[in-house]
């Protein structure tokens, strides 16, 4: 399942998520890959590394923008899926 999706999301995001080497990462627990949905339809994908956003690609390549990017960190970190506290961060 895990590589269908990611398949399905590189596809919608033009980006190379779909590929092996990411279902590998997940797989072997090297790194946690979400999506972030919309209205049904993936926008965004996170790859988490060592609990730190190592990456972040919309359509493209396109960056998160930066509100989005903050409300992820604060519910990542709440959550202690990232390190450190709930703060902002710039996204340039």
């Amino acid at each position: 399942q895990c590589n269908y999706d990611l398949i399905n999301w590189g596809s919608s995001l033009h980006n190379c998520v779909g590929g092996g080497s990411y279902a590998e990462k997940a797989l072997t627990g090297q790194s946690i890959l979400l999506g972030v949905m919309y209205q049904n339809e993936i926008k965004y994908c996170v790859e988490i590394s060592d609990k730190q956003i190592v990456q972040n690609e919309g359509k493209a390549r396109s960056k998160m923008p930066d509100p989005v990017l903050n409300a992820l960190n604060k519910t990542l970190r709440r959550h202690k899926i990232l390190k450190g506290s709930a703060i902002e961060v710039d996204n340039e």
